[in-house]
């Protein structure tokens, strides 16, 4: 798979292969269509290529199991401690479930400690009940109690009243398992600034829809033919009409609840009779409702002449940009989704780029093949390697696949079977779309979507043949993704600023208003598109003070970057190099120096005592001298191992991280020649790198002002890996241990295949509360966990299960009994098309960091809010979205914003804010 790539792509391949000894050999080898036709699955087997940190975790932990058992503290009983920090009365939220006995066995620096803790009955789990009433039923913030952050005082009382979210239009029978609607908080701390969002009223002129079934008397199996029967009375029901063959959505109502109709199938001349019934209203709010109005701006999409590739991506095939020099393409386009906000019905729309390589499947496997160099026995895992886990899109139906195994028993010139008997897939594309094969040779990719049964609404798994001649690449390659000139030629047509991006949705508005086409699609269903995007108000917090070491602060200035203060000062906590290698060929002797000499004058500025090393140094640059050397020198006194690269090759690095990381455990840093070989930028490079080796090292570089005391931030994340079987998963949970938030517990654990997850969540979660008290002799008495990796589908799944497996852990803790902490769970997503746009007075610019948005635009049945905190210089910045799913805390959304937007400030890989909380970044 060609995944995200760096150190936990790399880290996985080195663990995946052996590591050469001395002397040894080298190791070789450096949503579907549903015409599609079926075969058996393929005989050949393949792993394909992963990326990421969690690739590299999950190839390092076993996969075991066993019961879980309550962790015990040392103390039975501790005195209840009152909550610290904020005191505003505050909303609470919670939803009850059930829990599951299972766990995965603990490994990593977590397992000795619950070893420690020592075995303990199992204690049965307590029904989790609301702690407090749902926030409909409970008062508002109010708006005087409102204090920045850093205030102690105690909230100033108000009486107004609580001010309740608007409820959908009732029906007799209104979908009632959605999510509760609940009311908000709002903050007022901050700048107010006018901004623009890619957001569009919708106006509905109509209260409800309503919805039929249909029946068929004889019954009638094909689809298309419902479709021919039933709009055969278009003058009965009308030309506003969507029918999936068994339920239809109409805009108005028709005379009678019970409507026959007699229509005749046009090939056997039989009398059907077509019975619609009415089942009931709905309101235009409701989610069916959503769903609908999503299907018809596909049809908006498609009149606008815009191919539609992905669920809600449409792209104008006509306004393709050519990159010849790089053999790619790029199909500019919309992202358009319709739902329920705060402020009412509203059409998302984003400007999207589709990057399409103009070479095939076929192409890879040829040049692989022609390939001299690579040995005949190996060039099919070399295919093997180049295109599994890729995606491909077939032009014939414009829909994207991807390739998750590749069959080489079959080729064009294999059968299949169909209804009318056994077809070739020569003979197959050639009948329905006419297109022609030309090298009957070629193996077959094998694609493995998973669609949704209608009958029973689960994921059943399908499996695709494709032609690689006619699959078409799309994406950039790792190669690709390194170019800089590569690069710097997409951007200039997908890296849009924030006036053309707002251009490109006021065009989208003008194609449809002009289309006389599309303004009747949405006049049927009594829909009006407003003229321009919502203008909003949004608020920009004070800018953070840094502190850094012997008591200096700084500020992180109007673009959230401290890198003078941080590269200049002292850290808060230097970890002193006594006993550390370096290990360098000799060739680059001259660069080791020079880096040696500038890493002992930076460590003097940042308070780190640096002694002279255990030079190592190398008679060549081969991976086996590497490692060799590195074995022979490394033992339990050796603090830090660097290592300099003459070049960017990724066996070598592979190898010596899997020394380091799994034989020979012990903190490395890799350097490459050429970083270091400008003098000119030398002191720059070697400042950098300074603060992530002290990093590594256990040090603490600067924190901010937090004034919450006895809080742990917990940060939860999960890596799906689609290489190694699909479905499985690694979790990782990482957990604060002091106040500042800058020493952290982590955990990881493993799932199998479609398992959630909850069992391994909670004896993460256990380890990390048990750590906390052994630092610090309390137990928290606020916990407030970031969530990242959800997507919206998924945030009731959090809700109802993950929740739960927290709160069932307070359970084995004797304080947790008599007291019970504030949890906060906040689903943190980074992948969404919401976008905001400060409106100046010359044109439409990027809000500055700490801006926040919590109304308008946010989720009409969620708590939650909108923070960007990061400066960019090229294109639009992204906000965070934040969505509360679970607080029974007394904290103000005010200080919880806030709380975000610092933790956004201490990730210690970069002296800038990060997109999202360092619990979920590090």
């Amino acid at each position: 798979m060609a995944g995200r790539g760096g150190r936990g792509s790399a880290l996985l391949k080195a663990l995946e292969e052996p590591v050469r000894k001395p002397g040894a050999a080298g190791v070789p080898g450096a949503s579907g269509d549903h015409n599609a036709p079926t075969v058996q699955p393929p005989t050949a087997s393949s792993k394909p290529k992963s990326g990421g940190r969690g690739s590299y975790l999950l190839s390092m932990i076993p996969n075991t199991s066993e019961s879980p058992a309550s962790v015990q503290l040392p103390v039975t009983s501790l005195p209840p401690t009152p909550h610290s920090g904020f005191s505003e009365p505050s909303s609470s939220y919670t939803v009850p479930s059930s829990s599951q006995n299972t766990r995965a066995k603990p490994s990593g620096r977590g397992a000795a400690l619950l070893e420690m803790c020592g075995p303990s009955p199992p204690r049965p789990i307590r029904q989790v009940k609301p702690l407090s009433p749902p926030l409909a039923q409970q008062q508002s913030i109010p708006t005087a109690a409102m204090k920045h952050l850093n205030l102690n005082e105690p909230p100033v009382a108000d009486t107004s009243q609580p001010q309740q979210l608007s409820q959908p239009t009732p029906t007799q029978q209104q979908d009632q398992q959605k999510t509760q609607c609940i009311s908000k908080p709002k903050g007022v701390t901050g700048t107010p600034i006018p901004v623009s969002a890619n957001y569009i009223r919708l106006k509905s002129k109509t209260k409800c829809w309503y919805q039929y079934s249909v029946s068929f008397t004889p019954n009638v199996d094909s689809i298309g033919m419902r479709y021919k029967l039933l709009y055969t009375h278009e003058d009965m029901i009308g030309p506003a009409r969507i029918f999936d063959g068994n339920v239809l959505f109409l805009p108005h109502e028709l005379s009678s609840k019970v409507t026959t109709l007699f229509s005749t199938n046009p090939y056997s001349q039989q009398q059907v009779t077509v019975k619609v019934t009415l089942i009931h209203a709905i309101s235009v709010t409701n989610r069916q409702c959503i769903q609908m109005y999503n299907v018809l701006f596909k049809r908006i999409m498609n009149i606008l002449n815009m191919v539609q590739i992905g669920r809600t991506s449409s792209y104008d095939q006509k306004a393709v940009i050519h990159i010849p020099q790089h053999k790619l393409e790029v199909w500019p386009g919309y992202v358009t989704t319709v739902s329920e906000y705060d402020g009412g019905l509203l059409l998302m729309c984003d400007v999207s780029h589709k990057v399409l390589r103009q070479e095939t499947a076929y192409d890879v496997m040829v040049g692989i093949y022609n390939n001299g160099r690579i040995p005949n026995n190996q060039k099919q895992e070399y295919v093997i390697k180049a295109l599994i886990g890729q995606s491909v899109i077939t032009r014939y139906n414009n829909k994207t696949y991807r390739i998750d195994d590749i069959d080489f028993t079959q080729n064009p010139s294999s059968s299949f079977e169909r209804r009318e008997g056994p077809c070739s897939f020569v003979q197959y594309y050639s009948e329905q779309y006419g297109l022609d094969i030309s090298d009957y040779q070629q193996p077959m990719l094998i694609s493995r979507p998973k669609q949704r049964d209608r009958a029973t609404g689960q994921k059943r798994e399908e499996l695709l043949c494709l032609i690689p001649e006619l699959s078409c690449l799309t994406g950039l390659t790792d190669e690709m993704r390194q170019n800089f000139r590569v690069m710097k030629d997409i951007a200039a047509h997908t890296r849009v600023t924030p006036q053309n991006r707002q251009l490109s949705v006021r065009k989208f508005i003008s194609r449809v208003k002009s289309n006389p086409d599309a303004m009747a699609q949405l006049g049927m269903w009594g829909l009006e598109l407003d003229d321009d995007t919502v203008k909003i108000e949004a608020r920009v917090f004070p800018t953070q003070s840094i502190i850094l070491g012997k008591n200096y602060t700084c500020t992180a200035g109007p673009k959230a970057d401290w890198t003078r203060d941080a590269t200049n000062n002292a850290v808060i906590n230097p970890v002193n190099l006594r006993n550390w290698v370096l290990v360098y060929p000799n060739r680059e002797g001259d660069k080791a120096m020079n880096y040696l000499k500038q890493y002992a004058k930076v460590g003097q500025q940042l308070g780190i005592e640096i002694e002279r090393p255990t030079e190592v140094r190398l008679p060549d640059d081969r991976t086996e001298s590497y490692i060799s050397c590195i074995q022979n020198s490394v033992n339990n006194q050796v603090q830090l191992v660097v290592v300099i690269f003459p070049t960017k090759r990724e066996d070598k690095y592979n190898a010596v991280k899997k020394l380091l990381c799994a034989e020979r455990p012990c903190p490395s840093q890799m350097i490459i020649s050429k970083t270091i070989s400008d003098e000119r930028k030398l002191r720059s490079v070697v400042q950098k790198i300074s603060l992530q080796i002290n990093a590594k090292l256990g040090g603490e570089l600067w924190q901010l002002h937090i004034p919450l005391s006895n809080t742990m931030y917990v940060g939860i994340d999960v890596y799906h890996d689609s290489a190694k079987g699909r479905g499985r998963s690694v979790a990782g949970l990482v957990a604060s241990l002091n106040k500042s938030a800058t020493r952290y517990y982590s955990r990881v654990t493993t799932q199998a295949p479609g398992e959630e997850l909850i069992s391994g969540l909670k004896n993460c979660f256990l380890a990390a509360l048990t750590k906390y008290y052994q630092i610090n002799n309390i137990l928290p008495d606020k916990i407030i966990v970031f969530r990242d990796g959800v997507g919206d589908s998924m945030l009731e799944t959090v809700a109802n299960h993950e929740v739960s497996q927290l709160l069932s852990c307070f359970t084995s803790f004797e304080q947790y009994k008599i007291q019970p902490p504030g949890l906060i769970v906040v689903v943190v997503q980074k992948r969404i098309n919401t976008r905001f746009f400060a409106i100046n007075r010359q044109a439409m610019d990027n809000p500055p960091p700490g801006t926040v948005l919590d109304h308008t635009v946010t989720k009409a049945k969620w708590y939650d809010f909108y923070l960007v905190s990061q400066h960019v210089t090229q294109g639009t910045v992204t906000p965070t979205h934040y969505v509360v799913v679970h607080d029974n805390t007394q904290l103000r959304s005010d200080n919880l914003q806030q709380l975000a937007y610092k933790m956004c400030h201490l990730y210690y890989n970069w002296t800038g804010t990060v997109r999202v909380p360092a619990p979920c970044q590090v």
